[in-house]
């Protein structure tokens, strides 16, 4: 787990090699006033389709607003955050 000060995310480092990425959560930032999950890797641009949404950094973003409204939070985190591990995983 990496805890980043300047932001104070917590993050994880997953996958290896060129496929490495960071699955985290915000607080909150200059980018956001609000939390948010996020998913962020180099391999973006390589991997198409709708699922990188961040407008800030390179890679995805879920609301604290989307996770609120959701029926089964955990079930809605974990779908955002390995929905996107496996398209990193396997492109």
């Amino acid at each position: 787990m990496q805890l980043w000060p300047e932001h104070f995310d917590a993050s994880v480092e997953c996958l290896t090699g060129e496929r490495h990425a960071v699955f985290g959560a915000s607080p909150g930032d200059a980018s956001s006033d609000d939390p948010y999950l996020y998913v962020t890797s180099s391999r973006v641009s390589a991997v198409p389709g709708d699922l990188w949404n961040a407008t800030s950094f390179e890679g995805a973003v879920m609301s604290l607003a989307d996770l609120v409204a959701a029926a089964d939070q955990r079930a809605a985190a974990l779908e955002f955050f390995r929905i996107r591990r496996s398209a990193l995983a396997f492109s």
